[in-house]
């Protein structure tokens, strides 16, 4: 695709998206960015030529899709991304857009069975990669027949930045909220080094790739600080599955290697994620996105990045919890932080006052940042009649 192609982000609070903007703006791409609010991250960054304000995809995602249908034929849009969990709305009603738009995802059916953490578990487990010992759990008698051993994981089917996710170490929880549409899934706890990777597919075809361990994290689950690993395993691992289920898209798993070197994938994310915060512009990550030929992008070996803020925040109680204040100390001090980059400043100058906002947010809604942070956009797996309706009209393409 030419230099002289624009391109649409969708999910701009998210911080890795403000990483895709600078590596799409640094080859010389123009770049849009769409949001459900102005108090997001990449509208302050130069790399956005202009920032649209949407609806939200999780509660108006008719009215969501048809505001980016118009910015697209408006502003004559060649190739659009998503970022998060709107990916679901867009993929339901990408029908909608114009025929020289292309929106970057799989099925809107392949990406539920991947983000389902249940069908998920059951998918990779058909193709033959081992898995965690899992049940699904709709309700309390599910609950009550487990056969699982403590300690073992209780978390929803649709949940995301382990929001939701519940250690069982003793006994049952007695009050546990089950919902009918999203249950949970039960999994034993696997001990072991705990690794994410990241990866942009075409057709089956790797364009891109990394690993990085889990260090520091926020919430015990979500990793606030990040280094590229080699980890050949994981590597093959990704490369099959996607092989197998010709998938298009962006794609993130979690995985859990045992003390006995057998490697576990827990979880699927089939959209961005951190691990799009250490490409660096020599990698050219807009090939990734752009062109399913290009040979594989692998960026290098070692780079790091953090999220400074949530490291002063979070960072200190995971390294007071598991005595790595040495460690706390070095990566805080070492590794470039996410937001800051001396030819675009601004997104490092507003992110504190950014967070201020969220946190007043989040005390609004009687809830956690992380959970508040997504909350307009998450996904758990329906859509209204009138919505289904509405995704299943097709319109003037042109």
């Amino acid at each position: 695709m030419l230099k002289t192609a624009k391109i649409l982000l969708t999910g701009a609070r998210s911080f890795f998206t403000l990483d895709v903007a600078r590596r799409f703006y640094e080859q010389g791409y123009k770049v849009y960015a769409a949001e459900t609010s102005h108090f997001h991250i990449c509208r302050f960054s130069k790399a956005i030529s202009k920032y649209f304000i949407i609806p939200s995809s999780r509660f108006q995602p008719a009215k969501f899709l048809e505001a980016l249908v118009k910015i697209t034929k408006k502003e004559n849009i060649d190739f659009l991304i998503p970022a998060f969990e709107e990916i679901f709305c867009l993929s339901k009603g990408r029908h909608h857009f114009p025929k020289n738009c292309s929106v970057f995802c799989s099925s809107y059916e392949t990406l539920d069975l991947l983000h389902n953490k249940w069908t998920f578990n059951q998918k990779i487990k058909s193709l033959g990669f081992p898995v965690p010992k899992s049940t699904l759990i709709k309700s309390y008698d599910d609950l009550n027949r487990l056969t699982l051993s403590s300690p073992y994981i209780l978390k929803p089917c649709y949940s995301r930045a382990s929001q939701g996710v519940l250690e069982v170490t003793t006994n049952r929880p007695s009050s546990l909220q089950i919902d009918s549409h999203n249950p949970l899934i039960a999994q034993e706890y696997l001990q072991g080094e705990k690794y994410c990777s990241y990866s942009i597919a075409h057709n089956g075809k790797l364009t891109t790739h990394l690993a990085y361990p889990t260090d520091c994290v926020f919430n015990k689950h979500a990793c606030i600080n990040f280094k590229i690993i080699k980890h050949e395993k994981i590597q093959n691992w990704v490369t099959t599955f996607v092989q197998k289920e010709h998938f298009t898209g962006q794609i993130a798993f979690d995985f859990v290697e045992t003390h006995d070197k057998k490697l576990y994938c827990i979880e699927c994310n089939p959209r961005g994620t951190s691990g799009l915060h250490l490409y660096q512009k020599s990698d050219n990550l807009p090939q990734a996105f752009l062109n399913p030929n290009t040979p594989l992008i692998s960026p290098q070996l070692g780079y790091s990045k953090q999220i400074a803020a949530a490291m002063l925040l979070y960072g200190w109680k995971h390294a007071l919890l598991h005595k790595k204040w040495r460690r706390f100390l070095k990566v805080f001090f070492t590794y470039p932080d996410v937001f800051f980059a001396l030819r675009d400043l601004r997104p490092f100058l507003f992110h504190l006052p950014l967070f201020c906002i969220y946190t007043y947010k989040s005390l609004k809604l009687k809830t956690g940042i992380s959970t508040m942070f997504t909350f307009d956009i998450a996904w758990d797996g329906k859509f209204s009649p009138k919505d289904l309706d509405y995704f299943s009209h097709t319109y003037n393409k042109s």
